[in-house]
């Protein structure tokens, strides 16, 4: 009976399953930021994390996110892939592209 009452009350609330998440994780802003857009997103680099989720440290976020998120029973983890790249000075450099992986705890 609780169990059908806050279906229905997450359902009224109009929240994604991954909003839904945030909340009961009780994430901190920078990590539910960073949770919600890789689970909208997937793969996204760095770059493109600092300037939509306004995350300078991205790795350090990553790692409070990753503990929470085994601390909740959920298997799900962020991972950073490095791939080459180019900068807009032509010098040869690395950037990390970072992705939500697993399967949440309820799937």
């Amino acid at each position: 009976m609780l169990r059908t009452k806050l279906i229905k009350l997450v359902e009224s609330a109009e929240l994604t399953k991954a909003e839904f998440e945030a909340l009961t994780y009780q994430l901190a802003p920078q990590a539910e930021r960073l949770f919600l857009h890789l689970e909208a997103n997937g793969l996204t680099d760095t770059i493109e994390l600092n300037r939509k989720c306004s995350i300078a440290n991205v790795s350090d976020v990553v790692i409070g996110l990753n503990k929470r998120l085994r601390k909740c029973g959920d298997e799900r983890q962020v991972i950073c892939l490095l791939r080459p790249n180019i900068n807009k000075f032509g010098q040869k450099g690395v950037l990390g592209t970072w992705q939500l992986i697993g399967s949440a705890a309820n799937d």
